[in-house]
């Protein structure tokens, strides 16, 4: 026991005896002489008893003033406080990206970076005809690490290279940063070849956002613009290399490793070690003396106050249990973020309502796991399975449709982006979320269902009268140029119907709860899991009440 490091979380509570004294002195009622021949024979008889049980008395309070003022020792346990970065990671996953097994090799190097920055906040975007972000900023290095064992070659359309569109949108999720320090490395084989994005555009979008971007080529000379990227470097501080062979990426990401530090103070967590029960104990020893000693008349009282200090040494507390899936379940949310879930029918927008049912559903789980797939033209894996409710909610707030190609939502993709990301045991279960009014491909969708044995649970978010949908600042418009109406289908809705079960929203909170009741949990072993919270201080302050009433109002007990 380090005496240096004890201290009193609760000071004022030493006050008691002081105030009992001045209060013993000032506030009681005083009890009537009697006087008699032979006072001083008596006084001399009676007085030692008297006083020590005076002394018993008093000690016994300033015990339980202490226990009640938390005497406590610090342990100091050494943290690192590093003041991390903010880097976006973007890959090229064109169908060049197989030679040499460039792509695999780039995988397992970029996860080897990712656990080599801990307090640094993650983003990887993904690009081959078009870009898209595949996961937002995060700290949680699992998830990303998962993400990216995911991914293959052409997940992003196989045929071109949208390069500029990949850093633009690598450098516009900054916009929701507030981080100084912002790096952003860019790895390709290809030239751009996609019109989305000019580079005028890419380097205006690089200089708002402050960035600093590090280009790193692989091939010879000719698959790669050398000079484009050189200048993309150069313009944002940051760095280009040039290499032949993917081997060689560890030494290019270990020398970004060593030029990027973050800045680590070392600082101080406290824990504390409670240490009332000594006093307390005493306290005990000492009221249990007294007991004997004193008046058979207080013995009701003085029990009483014995009861209340042994009731604080058992520590008293409040339990709670709840019951939660030994084994856990698992389930896949499926999110539509095609144009139509941009509709204003449903406050704020469709995309904004889905987002909130799926946190609030998350925020009541236990320990089930559950993965996040956002899906339009093609299906992203926002998150892998987690019981991270905390991250999942981060990942679910950061979708964004806009770093997509939005247009219609293939179910059929959909389904089979879930079906190759995982096993067929994790496909049983999958909640989808849809405004089932621009879904595609739906009776394929159903067929491949029903070949994988998975059960879809549809959550419909429309209005009967549908909504007009904007894009760009312009009306989306059909094939004839007339004015779209997004609306919840009946032919999907009665296609969704034959492999599971399908629900129109409501504004109610924990509708979304229903699904978890579908899934047949009879065979989970369940587990009864405790909190408790302290409540060792309330017999300690009622003993103090007792005291103070029935002493001070010279109901003499003591």
């Amino acid at each position: 026991m380090q005496l240096e490091n004890i201290t009193l979380l609760y000071p004022y509570a030493l006050l008691i005896l002081p105030i009992y004294l001045l209060c013993q002195k000032l506030c009681g009622t005083k009890a009537p002489k009697i006087l008699f021949s032979n006072f001083e024979v008596l006084e001399k008889i009676v007085s030692k008893k008297f006083y020590f049980l005076k002394i018993l008395k008093y000690i016994t309070i300033l015990l339980i003033s202490i226990a009640l003022s938390s005497p406590v020792i610090k342990h100091y346990i050494k943290i690192d406080n590093t003041k991390g970065y903010n880097i976006s990671l973007l890959l090229d996953a064109s169908d060049s990206m197989q030679e040499d097994n460039r792509f695999e090799i780039s995988k397992k190097i970029l996860k080897e970076f990712i656990n080599k920055r801990k307090n640094d906040s993650i983003a990887l975007t993904v690009f081959g005809d078009y870009a898209f972000v595949a996961s937002p900023f995060t700290t949680n290095k699992n998830s990303l690490n998962t993400i990216i064992s995911y991914l293959n070659t052409g997940v992003a359309g196989d045929r071109s290279t949208a390069l500029y569109e990949a850093l633009y949108l690598g450098s516009n999720i900054f916009k929701k940063t507030k981080a100084k320090k912002r790096v952003v490395i860019l790895l390709t084989d290809g030239i751009n070849t996609v019109n989305s994005v000019s580079l005028k555009d890419t380097l205006n979008k690089i200089k708002d956002e402050k960035l600093k971007v590090y280009t790193i080529s692989i091939g010879i000379d000719g698959d790669f613009n050398k000079k484009v990227l050189s200048k993309i470097a150069k313009i944002s501080g940051g760095k280009s290399y040039a290499i032949n062979k993917p081997s060689q990426l560890q030494e290019i990401y270990n020398q970004i490793n060593s030029l990027e530090k973050s800045n680590i103070e070392n600082t101080q967590e406290i824990y504390y070690e409670y240490l009332f029960i000594y006093p307390t104990l005493l306290a005990l020893i000492l009221m249990i003396i007294y007991t004997i000693l004193s008046s058979k008349k207080a013995l009701i009282l003085n029990v009483t106050i014995t009861i209340l200090l042994v009731t604080a040494l058992l520590k008293p507390s409040i339990n709670s249990q709840t019951k939660t899936p030994k084994n856990g379940i698992k389930f896949t949310i499926l999110l539509d973020i095609g144009n139509s879930m941009l509709a204003k029918d449903i406050y704020p927008n469709r995309l904004k309502f889905a987002k909130h049912k799926i946190k609030t559903f998350i925020r009541n789980l236990t320990s089930e796991k559950v993965s996040i797939i956002a899906f339009n033209t093609q299906a992203y894996l926002i998150a892998p399975f987690s019981n991270n409710y905390k991250n999942l909610i981060y990942q679910i707030e950061h979708i964004d449709p806009s770093l997509t190609k939005q247009d219609n939502s293939n179910l059929l993709l959909a389904l089979k982006g879930v079906s190759n990301f995982y096993s067929k045991d994790e496909l049983k279960n999958i909640l989808l979320l849809s405004d089932a009014s621009n879904l595609t491909n739906t009776k394929e969708a159903i067929k491949f269902a029903k070949t994988k044995n998975i059960k879809l649970y549809s959550y419909i978010i429309s209005t009967k009268n549908g909504s007009i949908v904007f894009k760009n600042g312009n009306v989306i418009r059909d094939k004839n140029l007339n004015i779209k109406l997004f609306k919840s289908d009946k032919k999907t809705i009665k296609e969704l119907k034959k492999i599971g079960i399908v629900k129109n929203f409501s504004l109610k909170d924990g509708d979304l709860n229903e699904f978890l009741q579908q899934i047949d949990n009879s065979k989970i072993k369940y587990i009864k899991s405790a909190k408790s919270q302290e409540l060792f201080y309330i017999p300690l302050i009622l003993s103090i009440v007792i005291i103070f009433y029935f002493d001070l109002k010279r109901r003499k007990f003591w």
